[in-house]
């Protein structure tokens, strides 16, 4: 699997990936989620779930679906009110708009995704709908086959 953009806040974090192999997704999540919260639970001397139910997953079907995506995760941390401050969020927005390189993106910046990573009228825009349900018409008007949740 390939990330190609992500958002990680204080309290969720968003991702967009390109799949390359079958299951890769799955398996990716499930590391992350087992991963980091034996991390937490060790740090914190705590046991038990961290996370509230499984995740989320959607099959972008178009170019202007992963464009709203793109802005949306992106600017997530502008859509919440939390400064982009590197201590407490992180994004690849930074890495598209050539503040700084992450590690976990291979593609390069380019004026396409300059235009998309920093489009914070954008992410607002989705994240407005989104909170008066209308996001599924924006986002997946053009969506035939959704991945089904596991």
């Amino acid at each position: 699997m390939e990330i190609k953009a992500y958002s990680i806040l204080p309290n969720h974090y968003h991702m967009i990936i390109k799949q390359i192999s079958e299951s890769g997704i799955s398996e990716f999540m499930r590391r992350i989620s087992t991963g980091y919260t034996t991390y937490f639970n060790q740090k914190h001397e705590r046991s038990g779930a961290l996370f509230q139910g499984k995740y989320k997953r959607v099959h972008i079907q178009s170019d202007e679906q992963y464009n709203y995506l793109f802005a949306y995760v992106n600017e997530n941390h502008f859509v919440h009110n939390i400064r982009n401050d590197r201590q407490i969020c992180h994004s690849s927005s930074i890495h598209y708009q050539g503040i700084a390189r992450s590690k976990l993106i291979k593609t390069l910046p380019d004026e396409k995704t300059y235009e998309f990573s920093a489009n914070q009228t954008l992410a607002m825009q989705i994240y407005n709908e989104r909170k008066r349900n209308k996001i599924e018409k924006v986002i997946f008007e053009n969506l035939r086959d959704p991945i089904p949740k596991i």
